[in-house]
């Protein structure tokens, strides 16, 4: 018969104290918020991901419409509507600014380590959980993801709460609906990648018969109907308000092409995931996780556990996808993984001989000292349009439109909160420039060739950006 936990050796001597699970989410509670929260505002928006959600967002919180989602003036199929409904949310609490725009990220990004934590407490141990939450604060790269405004916290919660419902089910069959309604919020999040906890519970179906006989549930057929009912009608009215359109977008160019292509120039090697993760972002860890993935393998060939076999099957079957299979290669699309990674990393430092113990303990104790730092430094310095806000505010009145030459736009979608039009084309930038009674913004760079002898008023100017106008009466 084979185990259903996995063998797990102790930790540290603080032991007495992490088996107490209410203690545990409590200081995992505060040190998640320590990290992400502090600087969570300081850096201005970036162009692309958070701002086109922030956008789309104020757009649903000043219209109240979840099937209509703009980006401008423009319909925006690209991703469902859950996150941008919670952050519209977030911009009527906080109003509408970069703490607001990414809250119900780092909202979520605790939200996984508390749920990580009952998953890996449920799998192993409250030790092993405990540490595992850890290490994942002490990576950059989660905290660098989790302190933007994308859905990628949003919709890991979801998946792991589905798998921490999947071993409770056996159980409880009630647990069949948590785990629906946690698939179904995640489809509404990110469409079918949310539906990765189906493809695992197939995989320990095979595994295992009491999963297979998990099935055999009058809440297993209610679970799916919830589902249904709560994810499909969204898509359906999607389908009828723009039709054909809708489905060439998300289901084809948003879906498909991502997976069969390097969408957006967004490529990469087979190996470019193990890179990220282990070598590109500052970690007090991350060098353990290809010693770890091979240990994993080798901890189930010893045990044959059912939570190894999960979490190997968990692991492998990311990577391998998204490294060898999807053409689209972007860092934000392993974050689901870092729970996972950090739990087969402490089981590694768990089974170093005890003459070791002594590395084990820098390992925790530089990670935790990580943390700590990280709540008060941020190295992501970044500003971009955020300098300008008040400025565009007062020169860009309600259907006023700015004019931008070569420059993304989705950030001054967000900051000048109107109408904005790119141009890459010089003459054709200088003629709006003498016609148009626009505001323009440009790189300094570009400025002077693009002024000219054109008698021009600078509103704002810093060294990346000029905000300005044809002067009044030319």
């Amino acid at each position: 018969m084979r185990p259903d936990k996995l063998t797990a050796r102790s930790l540290l001597t603080l032991e007495p104290i992490i088996q107490k699970p209410a203690f545990s989410v409590f200081i995992i509670w505060l040190l998640g918020t320590w990290a992400l929260f502090p600087t969570l505002g300081i850096p201005g928006m970036r162009d692309w991901d958070e701002s086109i959600y922030a956008s789309v967002a104020r757009n649903i919180l000043s219209t109240g419409d979840m099937i209509k989602l703009q980006l401008g003036d423009a319909p925006y199929f690209n991703k469902p509507p859950l996150f941008m409904v919670l952050t519209a949310g977030s911009f009527n609490l906080f109003g509408v600014n970069e703490f607001s725009a990414r809250l119900i990220s780092a909202l979520f990004a605790i939200g996984c380590l508390l749920i990580g934590y009952a998953l890996v407490r449920k799998l192993v141990s409250e030790r092993v959980a405990f540490f595992s939450s850890l290490l994942v604060l002490a990576h950059a790269q989660f905290i660098q993801i989790s302190q933007h405004g994308r859905m990628e916290s949003m919709v890991t919660f979801f998946i792991l709460l589905a798998c921490y419902a999947m071993f409770r089910i056996p159980e409880n069959a009630r647990w069949w609906l948590v785990f629906f309604i946690s698939l179904a919020a995640g489809v509404l999040t990110k469409g079918v990648f949310a539906l990765i906890p189906v493809l695992l519970f197939i995989s320990l179906s095979v595994y295992s018969h009491k999963f297979r006989n998990s099935v055999c549930s009058f809440w297993f057929l209610i679970g799916v109907l919830l589902f249904l009912v709560s994810s499909l009608p969204w898509f359906y009215l999607e389908y009828q308000t723009y039709g054909t359109v809708y489905l060439d977008e998300f289901w084809g160019r948003q879906t498909f092409t991502r997976i069969t292509t390097a969408f957006e120039g967004h490529n990469g090697g087979p190996f470019y995931y193990l890179n990220r993760l282990s070598f590109r972002y500052f970690s007090t860890w991350a060098f353990l996780i290809i010693p770890a993935l091979i240990y994993g393998i080798w901890k189930w060939f010893r045990e044959r556990s059912v939570g190894l076999f999960f979490l190997n099957v968990f692991i492998w079957s990311g990577l391998l996808f998204f490294s060898l299979l999807v053409g689209t290669k972007l860092p934000w699309y392993v974050y689901y993984l870092y729970i996972p990674l950090a739990t087969l990393c402490v089981l590694m430092l768990e089974d170093i001989p005890d003459r070791f113990v002594v590395f084990r303990h820098i390992v925790f104790g530089l990670s935790f000292l990580y943390i700590l730092i990280s709540g008060v430094l941020t190295t992501d310095k970044f500003q971009g349009y955020k300098p300008f806000r008040d400025e565009f505010a007062r020169n860009l009145p309600t259907g006023k439109k700015l004019i931008s030459f070569n420059l993304d736009f989705p950030a001054l979608y967000f900051y000048a909160n109107c109408p904005v039009e790119n141009t890459a084309d010089l003459q054709t930038f200088r003629d709006k420039l003498q016609t148009e009674p626009s505001c323009f913004i440009s790189r300094t760079t570009d400025f002077e060739k693009l002024s000219g002898n054109l008698p021009v008023e600078i509103l704002a100017k810093n060294g990346e950006y000029v905000f300005f106008r044809r002067k009044p009466g030319n």
